[in-house]
């Protein structure tokens, strides 16, 4: 992709399908009012290599500069050109198909059974190891299912805490006797007020299976207690493995500050029973909408900006 292209394309928005373009793209007019200054820190190194690609992808989006198909009438010689559009999950057009292609496909899987929706929250001491290399994020989708497999599989969670035994990175992945449980998994970055925030969305189904009995049972109760303590020594136990002895200190400040463990939200998605019983696929479309819906689009929408006021760009 040519850099320089946003230049001449925003002196040419007559031909293209932007009018009222700052009160229909904020988020474009904010990225082209700014493109320098991003710039400048992605040569400063102060950015991913990937964001600087996906904001051009997104200015270029639906515009000539990345290719256009042409179709013709034969009989009247009427033409129509079609831009593509960028596929990037940062572009609030591409990114919310993206995201309700990817809402369908987990729900075309999902049993038609009450699901849990549940939300595992770290601490805020934790967030910068996180952040300096995000591939560490992989540790907290391991915690998290890690917290459901002790639970649905409390007998042999608490025998082998009783006989001492080294839990392994994956709980029961490998053993034949343990309960089978389902568990769809989202990692958000941010939170309400758009800072970093890492933590998990999951949608566990109330329904676990018995290899051993070949049966299928209900799972109701989450011991919220539980569910905080096992998330907490879990993840700190992989954090540990990952860094080794020097996290030994931080660990146990945060066993002292977070007493009853980190904070996990675990609650019915509904307080009537009939109703859920009878709308298990309503709940867990709804479910599965609002865990994907910043899954490939920009933390905020384009329609909670009301104004925006440009203002100079300061030296790096």
């Amino acid at each position: 992709m040519n850099l320089n292209l946003y230049c001449d394309y925003k002196e040419n928005f007559n031909h293209c399908d932007t009018r009222d373009f700052e009160i229909k793209h904020p988020i474009k007019n904010i990225m082209f009012d700014n493109i320098d200054w991003l710039r400048n820190l992605d040569q400063a190194g102060k950015l991913r290599p990937c964001v600087l690609e996906n904001i051009e992808k997104m200015l270029l989006c639906r515009t000539v500069y990345l290719g256009f198909d042409r179709f013709e009438c034969p009989r009247c010689g009427n033409e129509s050109i079609v831009p593509h559009s960028c596929h990037s999950r940062f572009c609030n057009a591409c990114g919310v198909k993206y995201a309700k292609q990817l809402a369908a496909k987990a729900v075309s899987f999902c049993l038609d059974v009450p699901h849990r929706h549940i939300v595992f929250i770290i601490s805020d001491k934790l967030w910068d190891w996180f952040r300096q290399d995000r591939s560490r994020l992989n540790l907290l989708f391991i915690a998290a299912r890690n917290t459901i497999s002790a639970i649905v599989n409390h007998s042999l969670y608490k025998k082998a805490k009783r006989k001492g035994l080294k839990n392994t990175r994956y709980l029961y992945k490998n053993y034949r006797h343990s309960t089978h449980f389902g568990m769809i998994s989202t990692i958000y970055t941010f939170g309400r007020d758009l800072k970093w925030n890492p933590h998990i969305h999951a949608l566990v189904p109330e329904l676990t299976y018995n290899p051993d009995k070949n049966a299928v049972k209900s799972f109701h109760h989450f011991d919220f207690k539980k569910l905080r303590n096992t998330f907490m020594y879990e993840l700190l136990r992989l954090i540990e493995e990952e860094i080794g002895p020097s996290f030994k200190k931080e660990k146990n400040l945060l066993y002292t500050k977070y007493k009853n463990g980190f904070y996990v939200y675990a609650k019915t998605m509904t307080t009537d029973k009939e109703y859920a019983a009878k709308n298990n696929t309503q709940n867990i479309n709804a479910c599965i909408t609002y865990a994907r819906r910043y899954v490939g689009r920009p933390a905020m929408a384009e329609s909670r900006i009301i104004q925006y006021s440009k203002c100079e760009s300061k030296a790096i």
